[in-house]
């Protein structure tokens, strides 16, 4: 199936016009006829879209009433933010047209429609909903884990990008959209859009204006956007100059806008559309900030802030498999505080977690961009250090070695600081072709390093051991 629809309307034969066009599509078509049934539906089993006719009966007698009371009824669950509605039926008034895009409709299509523009639309609004759907399951898993604490962003004026063949044909439209709109906007011709954003020009929105009379150059600008790192979860706001055919508009839907208008600039509609899209922009944008936030607790220490075991073993693989390829050394150590129970025992777990904190960011200060640092057990780090000889890194051993103890360390609650030193065990990979035998594994890595930090204890501690394994 290609997705659940919802058909709602009062008309009977308007319904089974509209199941056959859906089914013949693979749809799995769902009906009801009032605004009640259609609620009882959605509580029943959630949609993936919902076809609501214009026409639709409401708590008024008056043309939109039904579809207006349905939206505002969905947009009010919990579960109905996202879920895509298109209004369908004929030609209405203009108020009654803005009311219901102001109600947050993703589209309002006058009938006749093109059926390639129809199903277009469908597709469109569908691979959104799937794209919101899969976000919210990852949140609901990171919540389900309690990897992290909701997340609340501000609600800040927008910045949005127009770009047209050429700007000056656009920058008169400042004044109109101004009016409407709370947001910052900016304006670029077409040759300038995608440098202008490769060069860190953040936006939340594009408004693409493409000529019907020349639309090549404007489709291949829009399918680049949707295919840039930086553009491509910016809301995309397709506008046509000129009354465009049907296989026009359904072709920018299927490139990736996600709101065509296909009849030129209408200020007022613009608006209303682009504030849908910057809504819908901004809950993707807090799902896939939480989702990242929920993926870093994952991999993160949260009381050092450094990488947890659960990460470091597999970039540590990572590592060795590509030391093992390169013939380049890899340096890995294994560092534990010395004496930490005694400080635990004597001030209290809260004076070790400080000292735990301090220790992390003396480690962190003193390695590369490219050097792996983690918390791996109560009071043991691991570090890694790609391509670093048997030389360096035991000079680095030795430094980490001096940096932690060069300091005391404040402790809280007025204690006097404490001085804290750290021991280090160094084992070497070995290459795969080392004439000692077949590549290490992590395992036996580790292994080696732990010996060599057992051996740096027995010699009396704050000092460095490199195991004889070594390459």
């Amino acid at each position: 199936m290609s997705g659940k629809i919802l058909i709602v309307d009062d008309i009977a034969t308007n319904r089974i016009v509209m199941r056959v066009k859906l089914m013949a599509a693979f749809y799995d078509v769902r009906q009801a006829c009032s605004v009640a049934d259609a609620l009882a539906a959605i509580t029943a089993d959630m949609p993936d879209l919902v076809i609501v006719s214009t026409r639709l009966p409401g708590p008024q007698p008056c043309e939109g009433a039904g579809a207006l009371a349905l939206a505002r009824a969905v947009r009010a669950r919990g579960d109905g933010a996202d879920l895509p509605l298109l209004a369908l039926g004929p030609a209405c008034a203009g108020d009654v047209r803005a009311a219901l895009l102001a109600a947050e409709y993703d589209d309002v299509l006058v009938k006749p429609v093109d059926d390639h523009f129809f199903q277009a639309r469908l597709r469109s609004l569908t691979r959104e909903r799937d794209a919101m759907q899969d976000l919210r399951l990852r949140e609901t898993a990171r919540q389900a884990l309690g990897f992290a604490e909701p997340l609340v962003m501000p609600d800040l004026p927008a910045r949005i990008l127009l770009a047209a063949p050429a700007r000056a044909t656009i920058v008169p439209w400042r004044p109109e959209l101004e009016q409407r709109m709370p947001h910052r906007l900016s304006f670029h011709d077409h040759a300038g859009l995608v440098p202008a954003i490769g060069a860190g020009d953040g936006a939340d929105a594009i408004v693409l204006v493409i000529p019907v009379t020349a639309p090549d150059g404007g489709l291949r600008l829009l399918s680049d956007l949707r295919a840039h790192a930086r553009a491509r979860r910016m809301a995309m706001l397709v506008v046509f100059a000129g009354c465009a055919p049907a296989p026009l508009i359904s072709h920018a839907l299927d490139l990736g806008a996600q709101a065509v208008m296909g009849d030129g600039a209408d200020f007022a509609e613009m608006a209303l559309r682009l504030t849908t899209l910057l809504r819908r922009k901004r809950m993707s944008d807090r799902l896939h900030a939480s989702v990242q936030n929920g993926l870093r607790a994952a991999v993160t220490d949260p009381l050092t802030g450094l990488f947890n075991r659960r990460y470091a073993l597999p970039q540590l693989e990572r590592l060795l498999a590509q030391a093992q390829a390169s013939q380049r050394p890899l340096a890995v150590m294994v560092a534990d505080l010395d004496h930490f129970k005694r400080i635990n025992d004597s001030f209290g777990h809260a004076a070790g977690d400080a000292v735990l904190t301090e220790v992390a960011a003396r480690l962190r200060a003193d390695l590369r961009g490219d050097d792996l640092v983690a918390r791996i057990g109560g009071e043991e780090f691991l570090i890694a250090l790609p391509d670093c000889p048997r030389h360096a890194a035991r000079v680095r051993a030795r430094a980490l070695c001096a940096r932690i103890g060069a300091g005391s360390i404040a402790l809280p609650g007025g204690t006097a600081p404490v001085a804290v030193t750290i021991s280090i065990g160094v084992a070497m990979a070995r290459c795969t072709d080392h004439p000692e035998g077949p590549g290490q594994t992590v395992q036996s890595l580790l292994i080696d390093a732990d010996r060599a930090l057992y051996a740096a204890k027995a010699h009396g501690r704050n000092t460095v051991t490199v195991g004889r394994s070594a390459a």
